[in-house]
This record gives C-alpha cells, structure tokens and sequence, in this order.
C-alpha cells in the first residue's frame, strides 16, 4: 500500500490546496519568470486534483455503509433465531424417534455457527433446504408455510447482505488506496511551488508563508518525506 507523503490530515491537506489556488492567481507570473516550468498547465494540475478529491468518497461515509450492512445482517439474524426456535420444536414433535432427519437440519451446529457470519449462513442455508424437502410434513406438524418462506427468504437475504458487506470492505480498501495517491500528487504537485517559493519570495516572509507545506511542526516539509501517518484522519 502506498505510504503517506505529509502527516496532516486529508482535510488539512484539501483546505491548504484550496488556498494554494487561491493565491496562484496573484502569484503565478512571479513563479513563471523565476521557474517556466511553474505556469498554468501546472496550475491546472493542481486544480485538476483538487476537484478529483471533492468527489472522491469519504472514509467515513465507507463506513457507515458496512455497519449499515452489520446492523441489517443482526436484525435478520434475530429473525433467524426465532425461527430456528420455532422450526425446531416442530422437527423434534414430528420426527422425535427419527435423528437422522433431526440430524438433516444441523440443529447441533447452531451454536457454533452463530460465533461466524459465514457458518451461520452455512446452517441457515441448510436449514432452508432441509426445511423445504420436509415441508408437507411440517406443515402437518403444526408449521405456517409463512413460516417456511420465510426460512428460504431469510438465509437468501442474510446471503446477500453479507456478500454487499464484503464488496463494500473490499471498495473501501481500494478507496483508501486510491485517496492515498490522490493526495500525494496533490502534495508532489504543491511542493514544486513551495520549494520555487522559498527563493521567489526570500524577501516577503507573509508570501513565502502561503505556499509552506502543512504539516504537524508547521515548518516546510520535505518534498519526498514518506510519513505513513495511519492515524491521520481520512477526510
């Protein structure tokens, strides 16, 4: 994973690239005749990038949507468990001197199964399928068909929202990533003129002062410093 170049956080970063613009349109033509390079296509980088890292997503908005599918996979797990309940009781009173069909279901495996979301999907999974190869004789015993569609649609759904968590965990790593080398070329990108800047204007300290790299001492930050600051806050 690609290091950190500064160690303030995204914010800090966009907010100080935000006034870098800003102050380019004073101070560019100076830079240009200390340095051609540092002219408007170098401007419009910046800017470029700048308006890539607004809509960029958040790492907190990536967050909120994997417990969003946490909160929904427990809401559907409490489901889950009254059914078990309710299906159970019904496959011991109709099969109680037949194990190997109590056995079908996984009942045994219930515990254990809770401590993982993917086990537990596993025995919901079976105990749909097993559910529905004995449902005329649960019916018979005493279970709704409400109840046995509703076994099928639950470990169909519990399925789903765990397959979109993970998608989600994989999307926000990537993101990361992604943010990660989005502002390090902001930060290469601002420290072409925070160098010119030292020379340019060696003589007016309140100019020289716009164009300092952010960073925690508040001093100029070498240009190609890797600071893997991993508890710098992600917008």
């Amino acid at each position: 994973m690609e290091k950190r170049k500064f160690n303030v956080s995204n914010s800090e970063l966009f907010e100080f690239t935000g006034t870098v613009l800003y102050h380019l349109d004073e101070d560019l033509e100076k830079f240009k005749l200390f340095d051609p390079d540092l002219n408007e296509e170098k401007k419009g980088a910046i800017a470029t990038l700048y308006h890539q890292s607004v809509s960029s997503p958040t790492d907190q908005a990536e967050k909120a949507r994997i417990t969003q599918k946490t909160l929904e996979f427990h809401q559907l797990k409490d489901r889950s468990r009254m059914l078990v309940s309710q299906v159970r009781y019904f496959v011991e009173k109709k099969f109680n001197d037949r194990k190997a069909i109590q056995d079908e279901f996984g009942f045994k495996t219930y515990q254990t199964s809770t401590r993982s979301q993917v086990k537990f999907i596993e025995f919901m999974l079976r105990m749909a399928k097993t559910t529905q190869k004995y449902s005329d004789e649960l019916v018979e015993s005493g279970v709704s068909e409400t109840a046995i569609d509703e076994v099928q649609s639950v470990a169909q759904e519990l399925t789903r929202v765990n397959t979109e968590q993970e998608a989600y965990k994989n999307t926000r790593k990537l993101s990361t990533v992604d943010r990660t080398q989005l502002y390090n070329q902001i930060y290469d990108e601002l420290g072409n003129f925070s160098d010119a800047a030292a020379i340019v204007f060696s003589n007016d300290p309140v100019r020289r002062k716009r164009y300092v790299l952010p960073n925690n001492s508040g001093q100029p930050s070498p240009k190609h410093t890797d600071d893997d600051d991993d508890d710098a806050s992600l917008n």
